[in-house]
């Protein structure tokens, strides 16, 4: 796979990744203001596009993408444990479980501003 098609999936990737983010947290808003104790749709679209930052990362070394990209796409994926950990580890301690909408919104952050980045390698030009 040649660097240019590495490129292309992680910005595919980070743009589906942010999108995916984005309608988890109205998934989320749905579960707390429409029907209470309905959080099976937002932890069940978590699984579908977890592991993306993983495959950025490794994308990242493919594609020859250093720097902030790498490490961000791989904070991203460790920020996705930490949510997983949030509701099935430390739940009964408040404190590590309020953490989990804070981690929520650095998730959002990175994903905006990675897949903000990388725009421009969606168009596969001949360069």
């Amino acid at each position: 796979m040649g660097n240019r098609y590495a490129r292309f999936l992680f910005g595919l990737f980070a743009a589906l990744f942010a999108v995916c983010v984005v309608v988890q947290f109205y998934l989320a808003g749905m579960a707390l203001f429409a029907d209470e104790g309905g959080w099976s749709p937002h932890a069940n679209f978590a699984k579908m596009f977890e592991y993306l930052p993983l495959l950025m990362f490794i994308l990242s070394f493919i594609g020859k993408i250093g720097g902030r990209l790498r490490w961000l796409s791989l904070g991203m994926f460790v920020l996705f444990i930490f949510q997983h950990l949030t509701v099935r580890v430390f739940n009964d301690t408040w404190v590590v479980a309020s953490l989990h909408p804070v981690s929520g919104l650095l998730i959002a952050w990175a994903s905006i501003h990675v897949a903000w980045k990388v725009r421009e390698w969606l168009v596969l030009s001949g360069k």
